[in-house]
């Protein structure tokens, strides 16, 4: 028996479903990460508020700024898994072409998003940098904090065009 089910993923199927799959564990690696960061953060915040009196002043804005890189960060994961969050009462009623029309016009809508993401990031991102503009408690430097946009919507495009391609590898496995 023959056919597109029994036939090996090309060279560059396979690729695409290992970027994708790294789109998937490094993200979730890094938030893990930063989940533990966090919660350090916090306790030793705790414990100097109300043990020692002297809490980390600082602690609040750098947790603020790494929710920001999780959240941007963790796009990539989303989308690879097109695990987004949707209306799908309508789109579950429509037919196989229409799904796949609608399917196409919001990963179009996708990508000019994210285009739009990274070109305003990358703007703001280097004018931070070029102002040495640094936040108020912690002193980070804000072009840090405003690269977690930038990366996350540059592996936001990178995630939306090898997911089609990771797509027709699973479906030739």
């Amino acid at each position: 028996m023959s056919g597109p089910m029994n036939e090996p993923a090309s060279g560059t199927a396979r690729a695409a479903a290992w970027l994708a799959g790294a789109l998937t564990r490094w993200p979730m690696a890094f938030l893990g990460l930063m989940m533990l960061i966090g919660v350090a953060i916090n306790i030793a915040n705790v414990i100097g508020r109300y043990l020692f009196n002297a809490p980390l002043f600082w602690a609040e804005e750098v947790l603020v700024y790494m929710m920001i890189w999780a959240v941007f960060i963790g796009l990539p994961a989303i989308v690879v898994d097109n695990a987004h969050l949707r209306m799908d009462l309508f789109y579950n009623l429509m037919g196989p072409r229409l799904k796949r029309a609608v399917d196409g016009l919001m990963t179009l809508l996708a990508l000019a998003c994210g285009g739009f993401g990274v070109f305003y990031s990358w703007q703001v991102v280097t004018l931070l940098a070029a102002n040495r503009q640094t936040s108020v408690a912690s002193n980070v430097p804000m072009a840090l904090v405003h690269a977690g946009l930038l990366i996350g919507f540059a592996l936001m495009l990178l995630a939306l065009v090898v997911r089609p391609f990771a797509q027709a590898a699973a479906k030739t496995i």
